[in-house]
């Protein structure tokens, strides 16, 4: 690409003339060809691995879990009901 700018200045007499004069060449490469690949799929065996299990800690710990959210749910829930029925008594 290629661009000019160039200003000619003239006089005559008591006149003094600029010319401003612009050229500007633009190359730009056109593809003549289009490229095209081609894919073909293929059957390939997908080897799966069996899941590994937990050992005896780690399934004790996951059942553990679920005893005490159970356990603390019900002290949260006797405490709200005892807290609420202590001004009934008094």
């Amino acid at each position: 690409m290629f661009c000019s700018d160039s200003v000619i200045v003239r006089t005559k007499g008591d006149t003094v003339f600029v010319d401003r004069l612009k050229y500007e060449f633009i190359y730009r490469a056109k593809r003549d060809t289009i490229a095209r690949i081609d894919s073909v799929y293929i059957d390939k065996e997908v080897i799966i691995e069996k899941e590994k299990q937990l050992s005896q800690w780690q399934q004790w710990q996951m059942k553990g879990f679920w005893f005490l959210l159970v356990a603390l749910l019900l002290s949260i829930i006797y405490t709200l009901i005892k807290k609420r029925l202590k001004p009934l008594n008094s």
